[in-house]
């Protein structure tokens, strides 16, 4: 069986600030991490459209594993083994996202 990978976005209301934020969620069947992007009227700020789900993985691919050793982990088995990954719960196949990765 396949390790399926799959990336997140999700919004997150911090009431003790009254402001709402955006994470990443990225897991596979082996591990799993998150990463704060930003406040939701200031995402872009970071270079994330959190309505592009390619922006969202050059976020997870660029700053999401620095973030985090787990993000790096599934990001580099996707790598690895250049298989598809499923954002936000539409699914690409390793052709529609290898631009992410032009070196290999």
């Amino acid at each position: 069986m396949s390790n399926l990978a799959y990336i997140q976005t999700v919004e997150v209301k911090k009431t003790y600030a009254e402001e709402i934020v955006i994470d990443v969620r990225v897991w596979d069947n082996f591990t799993e991490g998150d990463s704060y992007i930003g406040e939701k009227g200031q995402v872009g700020d970071r270079g994330v459209d959190v309505k592009d789900d390619m922006s969202i993985l050059q976020y997870c691919k660029d700053i999401g594993s620095d973030d985090s050793a787990s993000i790096c982990s599934v990001i580099d088995s996707i790598l690895e083994n250049k298989k598809g990954v499923e954002i936000n719960g539409t699914f690409y196949e390793w052709d529609e996202i290898k631009h992410i990765f032009p070196d290999n």
